[in-house]
């Protein structure tokens, strides 16, 4: 290895140490159900859970996987007293997983006390995130090792498609945590690495890297799932290999070999899966526990997803919530791009691929790009799974052509500013995760003396202030439907509090009726109450409510503030001007239609099915006691030319649930206007009814409103919805939610 790829790989070293350090525990992606894994193997005699669907583990999903990975960290950690992991893993209710807010809230676990040196569960946990980071070197260097192979003569190649590994963030910040795919990445470059020698040599291969391979094969398939596309190349490089050599017999006993030993470390845990779950992947219940899309993924859903899969491959943070800024993954794309090109101009080199055992070498690394991405695309289009991380057991031969293309393109002064810009990107990263995680900052002085107070209470501590509420006036905001509604509180511990309360914030309207609201816990999420020893100290917490897509407009909310507790639903008392409530009033918003040039109202474009488009609404009135009606009149545009003749479906429901409490079914306008009638550019104006039924409980229930073709067969009648298609291309359910409305 040369001096410079010394330096690559220490720097690596220091990077990934940096980012074991700056994230806090847990809070590393899937690292929240990945090490209660390793902590059961260690405290269970090293016996696997048995996966059921529908019974909540610490692990959850994670004891479906191969489990390698978790019984080496096991292995190292076994000794730790790791009794306190319910303390370290204290869960944040209300963390928006996968979600990005403004209000930050994207802590999966609150950092309580218990998280210090002496904890054994700590030290456990880091234990093994320094365990990923040595997998992560291997992949680093068996990278370098693998552009060796791949392009012999080109060593600026290798170099930089080391570096573009070893400083990828998202790759960093796997490398740092509790993950099997350290493991999995590792041992797929590794096989690559043996695949392309294996390829390019002419003699048949010794035993000694026959028994690697299989050594390598059986442990990755106890790694993980994907490892599996590679046991075919494995036996195309040996046949081709045989076949150089004129021996069959090589052939033979090369499969005997590898696939013997792939078979006798790995077998076993399929066939305990067999045995278990009728499936030797397990992966039924995998399925059954992080749960399916309700409807299976097409082309035009996946290509929506595309670009947080960019953004996960280059670093997106936290549980999928912690983003670069915009400009990180724009000069990222950027370089993926020029790369892109300069393969292009290569790809005209009649020196690229002169057809030998060179170009077969070259083509397998694409081919195993290919493979791994198609597996991917399959996989998720049945779960949620478009994240470019993913991808990184190919990371290695995706560095190589890219830094094969920067080369191309520019030479060693362009592959040096590419370099260049992943340390700083790694540096962006660290700085990115440690802001994410950093608390409101607490002071000693109150925002303004003048400002009005409302105090809190616990309800067994009714005399004794715990938090005051520092606000200057009673808010006047104005927001649009789908936008957020930012609110900056003014807060101040007084004293110790039993309790975690959360704090919640609701929008109502003047039936009362919830159509807003966003529950945390104080400290932008981070601080849970119970733990918080802030006493006398003042700080600004930030609350954004967004707004649903059709809210109902013009209307004005009332703003109420408060906090609950999430176990029992019990209130702390609010004290405010001699009164005592469960809530304060801390201002209004004036819900405002979006601007278009329409005087349709609540104007909104809803596409369903690329069909129709429901273009505004109005519901009249927005409350109603059982037995009275609701009239609704929905606005209808159509999208192309329509053959079909659609039914409209109007259902007051509770959501998630079988639940209609009101319903209206029929063409359009009372079936005087079927959808085959409908001309372009032509507004349909649609009322319906809605009566309210008997037996329906008092609350608020979703208005949700849709279109479907009525299929008669022999025996049964098809009822087949027409499913909303996003802006982006990508399908989301078979009906509109509207608004929220009250049965009094």
């Amino acid at each position: 290895m040369s001096r410079t790829a010394r330096l690559i790989l220490l720097a690596y070293f220091l990077f990934a140490f940096l980012y074991s350090l700056i994230t806090p525990l847990l809070e590393a992606s899937d690292e929240l159900w990945h090490y209660p894994m390793v902590q059961y193997l260690a405290t269970h005699g090293f016996n696997l859970p048995v996966q059921k669907t529908g019974v909540q583990t610490a692990w959850r999903q994670e004891g479906s996987q191969p489990p390698l990975y978790y019984l080496l960290a096991a292995a190292l950690t076994f000794a730790f007293d790791t009794s306190d992991l319910s303390q370290i893993r204290y869960i944040n209710p209300h963390a928006d997983i996968g979600v990005i807010v403004p209000d930050r809230n994207v802590n999966m676990t609150i950092h309580t006390a218990a998280r210090n040196a002496a904890s054994g569960t700590v030290r456990a946990i880091y234990l093994s995130r320094w365990l990923s980071i040595v997998l992560g070197a291997l992949t680093v260097w068996l990278t370098y090792r693998l552009a060796q192979e791949l392009f012999p003569q080109r060593e600026g190649v290798a170099l930089l498609a080391m570096a573009t590994v070893a400083f990828n963030p998202m790759f960093l910040f796997i490398s740092a945590s509790v993950n099997n795919d350290n493991l999995s990445n590792m041992l797929a470059t590794a096989l690559l690495v043996c695949i392309a020698r294996l390829i390019k040599q002419r003699e048949s291969p010794s035993m000694r890297e026959l028994v690697l391979i299989g050594v390598l094969s059986g442990a990755g398939m106890l790694a993980k799932f994907n490892i599996g596309f590679l046991l075919p190349i494995i036996a195309c490089a040996l046949a081709l290999n045989a076949l150089r050599a004129h021996s069959l017999r090589a052939f033979v006993f090369g499969a005997a070999v590898t696939g013997g030993l792939t078979i006798l470390i790995g077998a076993w845990w399929y066939v305990r899966n067999w045995q278990l779950y009728g499936d030797p992947t397990g992966l039924n219940v995998f399925l059954d526990i992080v749960g399916r899309r309700p409807v299976s993924a097409n082309a035009a859903q996946l290509w929506s997803e595309r670009h947080t899969f960019l953004m996960s491959y280059w670093g997106f943070f936290g549980g999928v919530n912690v983003p670069f800024a915009d400009f990180v993954y724009t000069v990222f794309n950027s370089i993926a791009a020029l790369c892109a090109v300069g393969l292009l101009r290569a790809a005209f080199g009649r020196h690229l691929w002169q057809v030998n055992a060179l170009w077969l070498a070259r083509a397998v690394s694409l081919a195993w790009i290919a493979v791994l991405f198609s597996g991917l695309l399959r996989w998720t289009s049945e779960t949620w799974a478009s994240q470019g991380r993913l991808m990184f057991a190919a990371i290695a031969p995706i560095s190589i052509w890219l830094a094969l293309g920067a080369w191309q393109i520019g030479g060693k002064h362009l592959a040096r500013l590419v370099a260049a810009w992943y340390v700083f990107a790694a540096i962006a990263g660290l700085i990115t995760i440690f802001s994410a995680y950093n608390p409101p900052v607490l002071s000693s002085y109150p925002p303004d003396s003048d400002l009005r107070s409302t105090a809190f209470s616990e309800p067994e501590s009714p005399d004794t202030t715990a938090l005051v509420l520092h606000s200057e006036h009673l808010l006047e905001l104005t927001a649009q439907p789908a936008e957020y509604v930012m609110f900056h509180l003014n807060f101040q511990q007084t004293a110790t509090m039993r309790r975690d309360w959360s704090l919640f914030v609701h929008l109502e309207n003047e039936a009362g009726t919830i159509v807003a609201q966003r529950d945390v816990f104080l400290g932008e999420g981070l601080w849970a109450t119970s733990q918080m020893r802030h006493i006398g100290q003042f700080w600004q917490n930030r609350v954004a409510v967004r707004l649903p897509d059709h809210t109902y407009a013009p209307q004005t909310l009332t703003v109420w503030l408060g906090f609950y507790d999430l176990k029992t639903g019990e209130r702390m008392w609010a004290y405010s001007n001699g009164l005592r409530s469960d809530r304060v009033r801390v201002g209004t918003v004036r819900v405002v239609p979006r601007r278009v040039d329409s005087d349709i109202p609540n104007p909104m474009r809803a596409n369903l099915g690329d069909a129709v488009a429901l273009v505004g609404y109005d519901i009249q009135p927005l409350s109603a006691q059982v037995g009275e009606t609701l009239t609704l009149t929905l606005y209808w545009q159509r999208l192309r030319p329509l053959q079909t003749d659609y039914r409209v479906f109007a259902q007051l429901v509770q959501p998630n649930t079988s639940n209609v409490y009101a319903q209206s079914d029929g063409m359009p306008a009372s079936w005087t206007r079927p959808t085959s009638t409908w001309q372009e550019g032509e507004i349909i104006v649609d009322q319906h009814k809605l009566t309210v039924r008997e037996g329906t409980p008092l609350g608020d229930w979703t208005l949700i409103v849709g279109m479907y073709e009525l299929r008669k067969q022999v025996d049964r009648e098809e009822f087949i919805r027409l499913r909303l298609h996003l802006p982006d291309g990508a399908q989301a359910e078979d009906f509109v939610t509207l608004t929220r409305l009250r049965v009094r």
